[in-house]
C-alpha cells in the first residue's frame, strides 16, 4: 500500500483542509491502558490485582512540552533525518514532493485490536503554509480518520471510535480488526506556490483503549470541565521552613510536608508537638510526614529466613520511633488530617532494587517488610486518631515489566494486600527527563486501591527546565481533569528550590495552585 497518497475516495476530495504553518507536528498523547466504559473511585477496598487491570505497553517517543524546546531550535529540513528535541523523542520522518505540495507520513509498526485510539494534536499558530489534507488512520482498507478543523497553537484531544467504521479485508467493524500499527499522513503547501521541504512529525505517545470509552462522534474533543480540577497542594521539606515560605502565602498551600530520615530526627521533630503541630492543625492546614530510611543494605534473619536490605524498618527501634512520630503529629479526629507517606521509594531498599523475587533474600525483604508496615500503620491509627498511612511507591516503577522476578509493573500485585489495607495511595515523580507520563500511569495504577497522592515532587537534578516543562504540561485545566478523575487528590512539592530560582516559575505555579486548590481543606 502506497502511504504517499490517500485512497482515491479520499484524495480527490475538494474539502479545504486546515490553514497554518510551515512546521507541523502531530504530538499524540501513547499510553496503552485496559479502560471501563465508566470509571468509578469509590474506594471500597474490594477490587484485587489483576494483570489484565494494568498497563500492557507504553509507546512514549518524546516527554509532553519538548514541544516548546522543539519550536525555539527549528525543524529537521532533510527528509528521512529522525526527528527529535530534547533527548527522548525519536521517530523518523518521511516526506515525498507531489507537484507543489509537499506529502507526509509516519507509520507506528505496532499491531493491535482496540475499541478507540485516543490522540492529543498540537498545531503551531503559523501561518506561512496550508494544510490540503491530513488523517490519522489504523493500517488497513478504509481506516482513515480525517482530522477535523481544530485550534491551531493549542492541544486539541481526540477520540477514534474504531466501532463506527468498516474496514479490513472482508470489512468487518475495525474494532474487531487487528491492525498492524497507526498511520499518519496528510500534505501541505506554501502559501506562495513555492516547494517546501520535508516535514517532521512529532510523536509523544498515543492511547489504545481495549474497551470502549463514552462518545457519540467519531473525532470527540476532550471534554472540559465547567469548574477547574481540584486539589490538595502541599510543600516541604519540613513544616516549619514550608509555613514561612512565599509560595505559602501567596497560594492556597493546605499541607505541609516534613521527612523523617532516621532515629536522630526525633531530637528535633518532637518538639513540634507543642506549637506548631497544634497551630498547624489550628489554621486548617493538614500535615504530611514522609518517612525515609536510606541505611546501608545487609544480610539479617527475619521471620521468612535471611533477607537482605536497609534493617532499621524491621527493627523494634523503628517501631518505637514511629509510635514518638504518631504521638508528635496526633491531632483529634476533628483536626485536618496526617498523611503518612511510610518508606517513600521502598523498591529501593533491598539488596536488588525494583522486584518482588530477583533473589530469595530480597523477597524475604519484602515479605518482612510488608508486616513491618502493617504494624507502623497500626500505631499511627492507634496513637494519632487523624492519620491515614500509605504505602510509599517510586513513581519510576510504570516504566518498564519484569514479569519473571516481579520487576516494574509486575511489582504492583504483590502489594496489593497492604495497599488495600492502607487509607490512600502514595507515589513520588522525581524523574529528570519528564513526569507527565509517570504521575498518569501511577495515578491509574494506584487507584484501584484508593485515592492517590503525589507524594514528593522534585527533578532529582534540580533542572529548572524539567520542572517548567512539568509544571507547565501538568498544572493546567486539560491535565488536572484528567489526573483528578483517575484518583489523584494531592501534589506535594519536595522543596522551594525551583519555586525560588525563577520569578515566572514562581507566578506561573502560584497562579495554578490558586485555580486548582480547594477553597477549604477537604476531609479526604
Amino acid at each position: 500500500m502506497n502511504y504517499y497518497t490517500r485512497k482515491q475516495s479520499d484524495f480527490y476530495r475538494n474539502t479545504p483542509r486546515i490553514t497554518h504553518y510551515h512546521r507541523l507536528i502531530f504530538i499524540f498523547t501513547t499510553l496503552i491502558f485496559i479502560t471501563t466504559s465508566n470509571t468509578i473511585h469509590s474506594y471500597s477496598k474490594t477490587p484485587t490485582y489483576s494483570p489484565n487491570k494494568a498497563l500492557i505497553n507504553i509507546y512514549d517517543f518524546e516527554t509532553d512540552v519538548d514541544i516548546s524546546y522543539w519550536r525555539e531550535q527549528g525543524a529537521i529540513q532533510r527528509t528521512n533525518e529522525r526527528a527529535y528535541s530534547g533527548s527522548f523523542a525519536s521517530k523518523l520522518v518521511s516526506s515525498v514532493q507531489h507537484g507543489q505540495s509537499t506529502n507526509f507520513f509516519f507509520h507506528w509498526d505496532n499491531a493491535f485490536i482496540a475499541e478507540q485510539v485516543k490522540v492529543r494534536v498540537y498545531w503551531p499558530d503559523e501561518s506561512e503554509a496550508e494544510i490540503i489534507w491530513a488523517q490519522v488512520c489504523v493500517d488497513v482498507e478504509n481506516g482513515c480518520f480525517d482530522l477535523p478543523q481544530i485550534n491551531r497553537g493549542n492541544w486539541n484531544t481526540y477520540t477514534l471510535n474504531l466501532a463506527e467504521r468498516l474496514g479490513g479485508m472482508p470489512q468487518q467493524p475495525l474494532n474487531q480488526v487487528q491492525v498492524p500499527g497507526l498511520l499518519i499522513q496528510g500534505a501541505m503547501q506554501r502559501i506562495d506556490g513555492l516547494s517546501t521541504t520535508s516535514i517532521p512529525i512529532y510523536v509523544d505517545t498515543i492511547e489504545i483503549f481495549l474497551t470502549p470509552i463514552t462518545t457519540t462522534e467519531t473525532f470527540l474533543p476532550m471534554i472540559t470541565a465547567s469548574q477547574p480540577a481540584k486539589l490538595l497542594f502541599g510543600i516541604g521539606p519540613q513544616a516549619d521552613s514550608a509555613r514561612e515560605l512565599r509560595i505559602s502565602t501567596e497560594a492556597r498551600i493546605q499541607m505541609f510536608t516534613s521527612w523523617y530520615n532516621g532515629t536522630e530526627d526525633l531530637t528535633w521533630i518532637t518538639k513540634w508537638k507543642q506549637d506548631l503541630v497544634p497551630q498547624t492543625y489550628a489554621k486548617n492546614i493538614a500535615l504530611h510526614l514522609i518517612v525515609f530510611t536510606d541505611q546501608a543494605e545487609d544480610e539479617f534473619l527475619t521471620n521468612y529466613g535471611i533477607a537482605c536490605g536497609r534493617r532499621y524498618p524491621m527493627s523494634d527501634l523503628f517501631l518505637d520511633d514511629m509510635k514518638k512520630l504518631a504521638i508528635t503529629f496526633a491531632g483529634s479526629t476533628d483536626d485536618p488530617p496526617l498523611y503518612v507517606t511510610l518508606f517513600t521509594e521502598f523498591q529501593t531498599y533491598g539488596c536488588i532494587d525494583n522486584a518482588w523475587n530477583p533473589s530469595p533474600e530480597v523477597n524475604n525483604y519484602f515479605l518482612a517488610l510488608k508486616d513491618s508496615y502493617r504494624e507502623a500503620k497500626s500505631i499511627f491509627h492507634q496513637y494519632a486518631p487523624n492519620a491515614k498511612v500509605s504505602l510509599g511507591w517510586g513513581g519510576w516503577q510504570m516504566r518498564w515489566d519484569d514479569q519473571g522476578i516481579g520487576g516494574g509493573r509486575s511489582m504492583f500485585q504483590y502489594f496489593s494486600d497492604v495497599m488495600l489495607e492502607s487509607d490512600f495511595q502514595s507515589f513520588q515523580a522525581m524523574q529528570q527527563d519528564s513526569n507527565f507520563t509517570d504521575v498518569i500511569l501511577m495515578t491509574q495504577t494506584l487507584s484501584a486501591y484508593g485515592p492517590v497522592m503525589l507524594a514528593h515532587y522534585k527533578p532529582d537534578d534540580g533542572s529548572q527546565a524539567t520542572f517548567d516543562r512539568d509544571t507547565q504540561s501538568m498544572l493546567n485545566d486539560d491535565y488536572l481533569n484528567n489526573i483528578t478523575s483517575a484518583g489523584l487528590f494531592a501534589w506535594s512539592f519536595m522543596d522551594n528550590s525551583n519555586l525560588s530560582a525563577s520569578e515566572e516559575s514562581f507566578q506561573f505555579t502560584k497562579n495554578a495552585i490558586n485555580r486548582h486548590a480547594y477553597s477549604q481543606l477537604p476531609r479526604q
